[in-house]
């Protein structure tokens, strides 16, 4: 278990490059002594400087509430108006993430991640969104300078130079993801949770195997 506080975090993007922005934000810290609370929030974006075909990798049309609205096309009126008696019961919709204020989400960051080790897949990648968002409000960055990248730490366990990218390997790893949360922050981020505790604790083979290694070499 680690001295230091974990925080799993993922984000989903406008695209790859310097001017990115966020629009979905998921983490988990996981405290020395195992416990563990998440977070998860929507934030508002500029659509029209996203990258072409980026907002469709997380579904954000579909998922984020400000996507939904623009998206959701009127049905064409009736020609006669239904009775109270006939018009349809709205469906409950479970809670989901909440679209918060780029302010208020920057002081959760900041005190989220406080003295903690930062665990991700490509890593680098979020913590940069991550420290252009704290210090928006004027916070300075108080996690570990140094990050996990579970992609890193799998090709180390599994001795496969070649291995990359999420997907390959939590299947290298026999670590299961939900199809419906895959490119979610919050799924990606129960996924590299897996991945990490499956090098960490060898949860992937039983006592009696061995981790597969390179061969050659003395």
């Amino acid at each position: 278990m680690s001295k230091r506080p974990l925080v799993f975090f993922d984000t989903e993007t406008t695209g790859l490059g310097p001017g990115r922005q966020a629009w979905e934000i998921a983490l988990v810290r996981r405290e020395p002594d195992g416990t563990e609370r998440p977070l998860e929030f929507f934030l508002p974006i500029e659509e029209v400087r996203a990258e072409p075909g980026a907002l469709d990798i997380g579904r954000y049309y579909a998922r984020h509430p400000h996507g939904i609205a623009i998206s959701t096309i009127p049905a064409q009126p009736p020609f006669t108006t239904p009775k109270p008696a006939d018009a349809p019961r709205p469906v409950p919709q479970e809670p989901g993430p909440v679209v918060l204020a780029v302010p208020k989400a920057a002081r959760l960051l900041a005190q989220w991640t406080s003295g903690a080790t930062i665990v991700g897949a490509n890593p680098a990648f979020d913590v940069q969104i991550l420290e252009r968002l704290v210090r928006t409000d004027g916070h300075a960055p108080r996690w570990h300078y140094r990050t996990r990248d579970v992609e890193a730490m799998a090709v180390g366990f599994i001795g496969d130079e070649d291995l990359g990218g999420l997907a390959a390997c939590a299947a290298a790893l026999d670590v299961t993801i939900d199809p419906d949360l895959e490119h979610t922050a919050m799924g990606d981020v129960r996924t590299v949770m897996a991945i990490y505790d499956a090098v960490i604790l060898g949860e992937r083979l039983p006592d009696d195997q061995e981790p597969a290694r390179p061969q050659g070499g003395a």
